[in-house]
Order: C-alpha cells, then sequence, then structure tokens
C-alpha cells in the first residue's frame, strides 16, 4: 500500500477521535502505522486517542516514539496540540 493511504487512514482516525471514538481511532491509527511505521504524527495522534481512554503507558510509548521520529524542535512545537 502506498503512503497516501496511510495518510488517509491516520486523517480517519484524528475524525473519530474528534467525534468522541477513541477505540476506533487507536484501529485506524494501527492500519496507517502498518503500512508507514515512521509517521511521527500518527504516532501522536495515537498516544492522545489512547491517553482519553486513560491508558497512559500506552500513550507514553506512543509519545517516546513520536519523539524519537520527529526530533526535538518539532516535538516542542507539538506537543501542547490537540488531534492534528
Amino acid at each position: 500500500m502506498s503512503p497516501g493511504i496511510a495518510m488517509v487512514l491516520t486523517n480517519l482516525g484524528v475524525a473519530l477521535a474528534n467525534l468522541g471514538h477513541s477505540e476506533e481511532a487507536i484501529r485506524s491509527f494501527d492500519e496507517a502505522l502498518a503500512i508507514d511505521p515512521k509517521d511521527p504524527l500518527t504516532w501522536h495522534n495515537k498516544g492522545l486517542a489512547l491517553a482519553n481512554l486513560g491508558r497512559d503507558e500506552e500513550a507514553m510509548d506512543c509519545f517516546e516514539k513520536y519523539q524519537d521520529l520527529a526530533g526535538e524542535q518539532h516535538s516542542q512545537n507539538i506537543s501542547q496540540r490537540p488531534f492534528r
């Protein structure tokens, strides 16, 4: 599958999360990450969805993966933002 499909799945996950459907959003993020595991924003958004469900340890793992992939500069710019 192409990275474009991963972006569509990430956007679907964001839309689902914004509608309060965190479990479905996580599934969509997981599908996107299966295609493009190096997309930092997908990891960030998955972390937010997990945190919304109180799955804090899993969320922290996602945020750490995000920071590893995005680098310090990018992570400072996005750390306080909601789903994107």
